[in-house]
């Protein structure tokens, strides 16, 4: 009898302590600003601000986070440029919109440290064109978190960028070729549906083309953790650990 109380309090243990590394490891900063409902110009010199989560680690306890300005899918991330590395506890970073092709709700920020772990996403938010267009924000149901494809940006430089002959209407979009995509950043974060059109634009011919987003469902501003690329292997790792330690309990029971 003593040995299965033991065993018990034993795999009771087990699971506390994982339980609590999986919680270390997934968040410890809630995006404030830019989140889902921001609309940002490029060239805007803006304040990206977070808050302390719920969840350990506190602020206090990161020395430094990365703030990465990022594109792509939920399980396809895609980094485009470092913003900077600034001590977590400051809970702001200075920063200036960069000029992105194509505007639209397809850019986010993640916020990584490594010691200790915690790694945390904004939802994604609204970047114009130059002359401050942008597809209208969809409305609609939050997507499968996890299983959204997004949108994919870039940066644009000054070199093949020009104000006049490049700001895209998106009243007015014809193009032969659509691409259905989708957009979120999810776990209380932002969704968003929309059917893309991409043609190609020519600054030095004089020809250009326009890319644009005709949305059919929006998203929600509530910035917060999006643990889509996390959760589900740490689940996994707390499901297969209990079950090889009751097992074995099992075993030595029967024994």
């Amino acid at each position: 009898m003593k040995s299965i109380i033991l065993l018990n309090l034993l795999f009771c243990l087990l699971l506390l302590i994982t339980l609590n590394e999986v919680q270390y490891v997934q968040s410890a900063i809630t995006p404030n600003f830019p989140i889902g409902d921001s609309i940002l110009k490029p060239g805007d010199e803006i304040k990206i601000t977070w808050l302390e989560d719920t969840n350990k680690p506190l602020l206090s306890e990161l020395p430094n986070v990365l703030i990465e300005f990022m594109t792509g899918s939920d399980m396809n991330q895609i980094p485009l440029k470092t913003i900077a590395t600034v001590d977590a506890i400051l809970k702001s970073c200075d920063w200036t919109v960069p000029a992105v092709e194509p505007a639209g709700q397809i850019y986010f920020l993640r916020f990584t440290s490594t010691s200790p772990p915690s790694i945390s996403w904004s939802t994604r938010f609204t970047i114009t064109d130059s002359l401050g267009n942008y597809p209208p924000i969809p409305s609609g149901p939050k997507p499968e978190s996890g299983k959204n494809p997004g949108g994919v940006g870039h940066l644009v430089t000054s070199t093949n960028t020009n104000n006049n002959s490049t700001a895209t209407n998106f009243n007015n979009i014809e193009t032969a070729n659509t691409t259905t995509k989708k957009n979120s950043i999810t776990g209380n974060s932002i969704s968003a549906t929309g059917t893309a059109t991409d043609t190609a634009t020519d600054t030095a011919s004089g020809n250009t083309g326009s890319t644009g987003i005709t949305p059919t469902t929006t998203n929600t501003s509530t910035s917060k953790t999006n643990n889509a690329t996390k959760s589900n292997y740490d689940t996994w790792y707390v499901t297969i650990l209990s079950f090889v330690v009751f097992l074995s309990s099992s075993l030595l029971i029967k024994n």
